[in-house]
């Protein structure tokens, strides 16, 4: 799901799973999703963007364009990965996060 601020996207989507409804997962078909990735619902993967092996990216989150989730990350509900942003592998983004454009999310 596409809002901008991650905690009304997050409710939003809760909502909704409490009423039955479907949530759906979109990713962009210029994007690369590793098989191995849980992805979780409400997430949007946008153009460019690349989930590597073996991650997880869990409910209501955002993978903005050109962004690089690298293998082996956590990043938890309603996480916000901003336009060219790289998450180094090994890594865990807290909820709610929002993690600006170009930023790089060194191994923690």
């Amino acid at each position: 799901m596409g809002l901008g601020n991650n905690s009304v996207r997050l409710e939003l989507i809760n909502k909704l799973i409490c009423l039955n409804c479907e949530v759906i997962t979109l990713v962009h078909p210029s994007s690369y999703v590793s098989p191995t990735v849980k992805l979780g619902v409400g997430c949007c993967v946008l153009p460019m963007a690349i989930v590597n092996t073996d991650s997880v990216i869990k409910d209501g989150c955002i993978i903005n364009c050109g962004a690089v989730v690298d293998h082996n990350c956590i990043v938890n509900e309603g996480v916000h990965i901003c336009m060219n942003a790289v998450i180094k592998a090994n890594n865990e983004i807290a909820s709610l996060t929002k993690v600006e454009a170009c930023c790089v999310v060194e191994r923690g």
